[in-house]
């Protein structure tokens, strides 16, 4: 019950994550464009780009897990760092580029060290998954 309540929580946040990635990319494109500084165009449009790419990983992450077998809850440390590392690198980039804060920028290299650290323990999983189940 707590695994497949995990893969169900797991599923809704990245689906979230790729709705909301879709509304700040149009939000900056059509609402937000006056509010973004010109100089920092492309830091918002690096962080909607991350901001999607961690939610479809996420959900690839969910559905492979669970396609191997994998028994995993809510705290999964490959996923928490996904999604905690998408919010502050790409969260850092969203508030950079409209406030023009340098204090933000400072703060997307600990998001993108969450994310490694997602990917390390992704790997970690699939070298210790049995070869019959992959």
């Amino acid at each position: 019950l707590i695994y497949k309540s995990a893969v169900k929580t797991w599923l809704i946040i990245g689906s979230i994550m790729s709705l909301s990635s879709v509304i700040f990319g149009a939000a900056g494109s059509h609402w937000l464009s006056g509010y973004i500084y010109v100089d920092r165009i492309d830091t918002y449009e690096t962080a909607v780009r991350f901001h999607m790419y961690l939610s479809v990983i996420i959900l690839l992450v969910v559905l492979i897990l669970r396609n191997i077998g994998r028994q995993f809850s809510i705290f999964n440390p490959s996923l928490v760092f996904f999604l905690f590392g998408s919010l502050i690198f790409s969260g850092s980039l969203y508030l950079l580029s409209l406030s023009d804060i340098s204090l933000f920028g400072a703060m997307a290299p600990v998001g993108g060290i969450m994310i490694v650290l997602g990917w390390i323990f992704f790997i970690y999983y699939i070298y210790d998954t049995k070869a019959n189940k992959l």
